[in-house]
């Protein structure tokens, strides 16, 4: 781990919601020197708090910071994962792909192998940044700051991925269009949103209905 001091709290909480199905984590993040700078560091640790029955299997592939005042160029990060340095199994994300409800700039990580190397139920994740050059301001981080997190491991018969977005500061989900847990089989996880048809399946409904309407009619020029 790259060696740091002097650690300043930016945010620290925890929440669970998402798309798909609930994700819960808790985080915590800081400006650190590393290296022998001064404040280039942002220290991210987050704990992966475990699936629901609709994602038994939950393993954070994609985690990213949003809501930043600035636009940070990060240079390099570092991963560790229960103390084992597990870098090499994540990539760099200087704009996170995939939360279109992220908000400002964003930066983050993304598994290069999917659900291995992924940050598993119960573990904890510490996941450093590090500036080429210049510092982390803190006030840039508030009062927007969200964390994102995208899950992979969805029961048999269910999404197999998940997403959220939550506020850092306070835990709360991020709301927008499709945010809401939806229910699927097996069932259990107890979904609270509805399932927004794509528009491939109004398609489909459509035609199902002028289908049955012509047999309808069909019926009645017989009688």
């Amino acid at each position: 781990m790259a060696a740091s001091s002097a650690q300043a709290q930016v945010f620290a909480e925890d929440g669970c919601g998402g798309y798909s199905f609930t994700i819960c984590a808790t985080w915590s993040a800081s400006i650190v020197s590393v290296n022998g700078g001064t404040n280039n560091g942002f220290q991210l640790t987050i704990t992966n708090n475990g699936g629901t029955a609709l994602n038994p299997s939950s393993a954070f592939t994609q985690i990213g910071i949003g809501g930043v005042e600035t636009t940070y160029n990060i240079s390099s990060f570092t991963a560790f994962i229960g103390g084992s340095n597990v870098t090499t199994n994540w990539t760099l994300a200087q704009e996170v792909n995939g939360f279109n409800t992220l908000t400002e700039d964003s930066f983050g990580v993304d598994t290069q192998n999917g659900i291995n190397g992924a940050l598993l139920s119960g573990q904890t994740g510490i996941f450093t940044f590090i500036l080429g050059s210049g510092s982390f301001v803190a006030a840039d981080f508030q009062p927007d700051a969200q964390i994102a997190i995208h899950d992979q491991g969805g029961a048999a018969g269910c999404p197999s991925s998940g997403k959220a977005v939550f506020d850092a500061s306070d835990g709360t989900l991020v709301t927008g269009t499709g945010f809401s847990n939806v229910t699927c089989p097996p069932g259990g996880g107890g979904g609270t949103g509805n399932v927004v048809p794509e528009p491939s399946t109004y398609v489909l409904l459509g035609s199902g209905l002028l289908g049955i309407l012509g047999v309808a009619a069909r019926r009645r020029r017989q009688v």
